[in-house]
C-alpha cells in the first residue's frame, strides 16, 4: 500500500473541506452531550453505575457513529456527503450491536491471554464500521468475515500506516489541541482512504 499517496490524497481532500468534515463530528458531540452530563452527575454522586452507563450510552450512539463513517466515505469517494447519513443506521442497530459486542469480547479475551492475540484480533476487525456501511444487506457475522478478509495480508501494513501519524498526534498535544483542528480530519480521511484502497485491491 502506498502510504505516501494515501496521505497526499487525504491532504488534498481536506483542503478547503475542513468545515464540512467537522460538521458531523460536532453534531455527534452535541448528541452525546446529554449522555455525558448524566455520566458526570452519576460519577459525582459516587455511584458505581458510571462505567456501565458509559458502555450503554456508547452502544446507543453507535448507529450515529456508523453514519459518520458513511459521511466520510462519501467524501473520500467524491460523492456528496449528507448529514442525514448519521441517522440511517438505527434500523441496523441489532447488526451493529452484535458486531461490536463480538469484537469487544474477542479482543478482551485475546488481550487477557496475551497482548499480541488481542492486537491481532483488533486489527482483524479494524475495518468493521466501514464494512457495515458498504454492506447494508449483510448481518453481523458476514460483516465481521469481510473485515477479516479485507485486512488479511495488510495487518502489519495498517500498523505502520497508523504509526506515521504519531508526529501529528504529538503536535496536537503540544499545541494544546489547536493542531487537532487539522489533524483529526486528516487522520479520519486518511483512514477512510486506506479502507477504500483495500476494497479496490480486493476487487482487482
Amino acid at each position: 500500500m502506498d502510504h505516501r499517496l494515501i496521505r497526499q490524497n487525504a491532504r488534498y481532500i481536506i483542503k478547503g473541506n475542513l468545515l464540512q468534515i467537522w460538521v458531523p463530528l460536532i453534531l455527534l458531540e452535541l448528541i452525546s452531550l446529554p449522555f455525558s452530563l448524566i455520566i458526570v452527575k452519576v460519577a459525582e454522586a459516587g455511584s458505581d453505575l458510571e462505567k456501565v452507563l458509559t458502555i450503554i450510552f456508547s452502544l446507543l450512539l453507535m448507529p450515529v457513529t456508523i453514519g459518520c463513517y458513511e459521511y466520510f466515505l462519501n467524501i473520500v469517494r467524491g460523492k456528496e456527503p449528507k448529514l442525514k447519513s448519521l441517522f440511517n443506521y438505527f434500523d441496523r442497530f441489532g447488526t451493529i450491536l452484535l458486531a461490536i459486542v463480538i469484537v469487544g469480547l474477542l479482543t478482551t479475551i485475546g488481550t487477557f491471554l496475551l497482548i499480541i492475540p488481542g492486537l491481532i484480533i483488533a486489527l482483524m476487525y479494524s475495518q468493521i464500521y466501514y464494512v457495515i456501511v458498504d454492506n447494508p444487506e449483510d448481518n453481523a457475522i458476514s460483516c465481521l468475515k469481510k473485515s477479516r478478509e479485507l485486512i488479511n495480508g495488510y495487518k502489519w501494513d495498517y500498523i505502520v500506516f497508523n504509526l506515521k501519524f504519531i508526529g501529528w498526534i504529538l503536535l496536537t498535544v503540544f499545541t494544546f489541541g489547536i493542531a487537532g483542528i487539522y489533524v483529526i480530519p486528516y487522520v479520519i480521511i486518511a483512514q477512510a482512504k486506506y479502507y477504500d484502497n483495500l476494497v479496490l485491491l480486493h476487487k482487482n
